[in-house]
């Protein structure tokens, strides 16, 4: 759908279909995998919390036209899990199989705010 993908992400690939990434996106990869809390227990002290917690990227904007909209709305509304890949600036690749998920496209700019949830995790293939 898109040729050079402009931004700090590099590219995003949705489904085998790729995506233009905003010129201002800001790619949160790389998330913690568990939570960590504080509970205080009788006595005094702390008792440690661990939480699992989702990986997923959050904030991913991708531009897209009204034709690229509605392939994110099937995207998202299909009953089957999706390949993804997202390439960063320094070229380092992820991989992943799973769903995504967005609010909605602001009308003036054409972006829309992704969040990319993988069912196993992000695969990484860093290059060297």
């Amino acid at each position: 759908m898109a040729k050079d993908i402009v931004g700090p992400g590099g590219k995003l690939v949705l489904g085998g279909i790729t995506f233009r990434l905003a010129a201002d996106a800001n790619v949160n990869h790389g998330a913690p995998t568990h939570k960590n809390e504080a509970v205080a227990v009788s006595g005094g002290g702390n008792l440690r919390k661990m939480t699992q917690t989702t990986q997923e990227l959050k904030s991913v904007s991708v531009l897209t036209n009204a034709d690229e909209l509605e392939v994110l709305r099937d995207l998202a509304a299909g009953p089957d899990d999706i390949t993804m890949a997202y390439t960063s600036a320094a070229g380092d690749v992820f991989r992943a199989t799973g769903f995504i998920d967005f609010e909605g496209r602001e009308a003036e700019s054409g972006k829309v705010e992704l969040t990319l949830y993988p069912r196993d995790g992000w695969t990484s293939f860093v290059n060297p």
